[in-house]
């Protein structure tokens, strides 16, 4: 990867077809169960008991953990053998990493842990790939956290240079746990005793910031806690206006609820779960079609609000389905939102060049997908 400009792209070849077909198959009835036990858990029209909230609460639990546990190995899988696309930008440390606390600190407070955060006065500038940036940093502050004491503390450093140093007060690694430290799956004994965790969130960080051209460091012995710190290349170039901060969600507008949305997904639980969501959520009415053939005759004609388009159909590629939504006149200006349970960067971009306006990944972020639909929706100039 060339470092030395500013704007630095990775595209290699994608993985096996085995393993796209085995993470799909994987995720999707997760991503289904857990999608199911949300909805119910917030449902406001038929709440659940006190006991049967507890019991929801642990299998969205579970489910999360799983799906979780499914992207790691994939994205293990791809940077391993090189097959993981990044676009390195230039990033400033400083937003990335308060970003990254803001959905770790939660846990952190339940063990009443204190964390100290030492950012530099000035933005700190790397060439890196934004989101799998956060990730790396989410990763080794949810370490910092499950492996600490309680009423432990967790110092954040930013600098100098594009760096992050993250210590922990937990009881330190010993030399030759050290060595095994980067081995996936090795959870280094603590499997009965230690905290819940899949053993391989360390091992995938060191492989993303290795491929965006940085490093990782480890510094610990018994006793005295752990730092991880990450240093990445340096940009030289200042930050566009928006750089490494997310987007803010657009507010929903509910004046588009006279019509449907359309959604083409040949998996019915799914398709269950987008119906129950937007009934309840937006009180928007939501029809299925389960294959690229029957959606694209309902889409020609009944010109519904919106089209949810599931990648995997039994008849066609999602992505042909699209072109051909694109191509005709009577649906070239209906929106369309991707579904995809194995997300792949190179067809995400595909889909987002054929005139997708959003992506989103199975399991369903329901909130992520509230906050898009007014921009999914927005009326807009035919091209």
């Amino acid at each position: 990867m060339a470092v030395g400009t500013e704007t630095a792209t990775v595209a290699v070849a994608p993985p096996s077809e085995h393993m796209v077909r085995a993470a799909h198959e994987l995720k999707g009835p997760a991503a289904a169960m857990l999608g199911l036990a949300e909805l119910m858990a917030s449902d406001a029209e038929s709440p659940p008991t006190a006991r049967h909230a507890g019991y929801l609460g642990h299998l969205v639990s579970a489910g999360k953990h799983l799906v979780a546990l499914i992207d790691e190995l994939m994205d293990l899988s791809r940077a391993q053998s090189g097959h993981l696309p990044l676009s390195c930008v230039p990033v400033d440390l400083n937003l990335l990493t308060d970003e990254a606390l803001a959905v770790c600190a939660a846990d952190a407070a339940v063990r009443q842990i204190t964390i100290t955060l030492h950012k530099a006065p000035l933005p700190v500038l790397a060439l890196a790939d934004r989101r799998r940036t956060v990730q790396v940093l989410m990763n080794l502050l949810s370490n910092a956290t499950r492996y600490n004491r309680d009423a432990g503390q967790l110092v954040v450093r930013i600098g100098p240079g594009p760096k992050v140093a993250i210590t922990d007060a937990g009881p330190g690694l010993a030399p030759e746990q050290l060595a095994q430290l980067f081995e996936p799956f090795n959870r280094l004994g603590r499997e009965e005793t230690g905290p819940g965790g899949t053993g391989v969130g360390l091992a995938l960080s060191r492989d993303l910031v290795r491929l965006m051209g940085g490093s990782l460091h480890v510094d610990s012995r018994p006793g005295a806690g752990t730092t991880v710190t990450m240093v990445l290349p340096a940009a030289a170039t200042p930050l566009g206006r928006d750089a490494g901060r997310p987007l803010a969600a657009k507010p929903w507008a509910p004046a588009w609820r006279a019509s449907y949305v359309l959604c083409i997904d040949a998996n019915p639980v799914n398709a269950m779960l987008l119906q129950e969501f937007f009934r309840l959520r937006n009180g928007l009415l939501v029809r299925v079609a389960s294959s690229a053939s029957d959606g694209l005759a309902l889409a020609q004609a009944e010109r519904p609000l919106a089209v949810l388009l599931d990648l995997s159909l039994p008849d066609m590629p999602g992505l042909e389905l699209l072109r051909r939504l694109r191509a005709e006149r009577a649906t070239r200006d209906i929106p369309v939102a991707v579904v995809s349970g194995c997300v792949n960067a190179d067809e995400l971009q595909r889909a987002r060049q054929l005139g997708a306006r959003a992506c989103w990944a199975k399991p369903l972020d329901l909130s992520r997908v509230e906050g898009q639909l007014a921009d999914l929706l927005a009326p807009r100039a035919c091209a």
